[in-house]
């Protein structure tokens, strides 16, 4: 009897332990916060793929080349408008939408000794009479600015010899312009040169009111010449002559 009954109670132990096994098996331990405790393994996190670089397909067009400006060897040293002509820089004066109203202003200078009987009034006279007769009025319009467009005849008078003197002409053309100037504007207004000849030559005293009378006549009406070619159908001599 007491053999059966150790046999039964060995039975029942080894089924209780089975049970046990089966158990851990079959079921996933949960946490206990325990000393020793291994969590159930986490499957790894999978992150979408980076897309693709859309693949360039390379063009068969040539690139367009930027056109290559060629470098200006000399500048051009005269008042007027340079840009390129047949790949090559040139300069040239420009006349064109000139107002008919122009200022005439004459200016000589001479050392304070040297014996000159040029009349300015005279002279100024005889210059503003060229002008009316092309049609353009000697009175710039009034505006709130300074008297532009204006003509500038400026006659230089200097003593070489005992009773020889150069006579240096200029006839500049000023004008209102735009100058591009970086963190700069002026208060009030850019004048600039837009046209410009001049003339020396060499003449006694009995020769030199002649000679500056030539000179600078010479030089309006080159001025005139050129003005004349770009204004054709503004010109107005009738009303010109009108005005004292």
């Amino acid at each position: 009897m007491l053999k059966i009954s150790k046999f039964m109670f060995t039975c029942i132990a080894l089924m209780g332990t089975f049970y046990l096994v089966g158990a851990t098996a079959t079921s996933a331990p949960k946490s206990t916060g325990l000393p020793g405790y291994t969590p159930s393994k986490i499957p790894p996190v999978v992150y979408p793929s980076k897309p693709a670089a859309p693949q360039v397909v390379p063009s068969t067009q040539a690139p367009l080349s930027k056109p290559v400006i060629p470098a200006m060897d000399k500048p051009f040293g005269m008042p007027g408008v340079v840009g390129l002509r047949d790949g090559k820089w040139e300069g040239t004066d420009y006349l064109g939408h000139v107002s008919k109203n122009i200022t005439l202003d004459v200016e000589v200078l001479k050392n304070d000794n040297t014996p000159v009987n040029v009349d300015i009034s005279t002279l100024k006279g005889a210059l503003t009479a060229l002008l009316k007769n092309e049609g353009i009025i000697p009175h710039a319009e009034l505006s709130e600015g300074p008297p532009l467009p204006f003509l500038h005849v400026l006659v230089i008078i200097y003593p070489v010899d005992k009773d020889k003197f150069v006579v240096f002409t200029t006839t500049r053309l000023f004008e209102e312009i735009q100058v591009v100037r970086k963190e700069f504007k002026p208060a009030g207004f850019w004048q600039g040169i837009t046209w410009e000849n001049q003339d020396i030559s060499l003449a006694t005293s009995e020769q030199l009111v002649a000679q500056v009378t030539s000179s600078t006549e010479t030089l309006l009406k080159a001025f005139l010449e050129r003005y004349k070619l770009y204004n054709k159908e503004n010109i107005d001599v009738e009303s010109a002559q009108k005005i004292s």
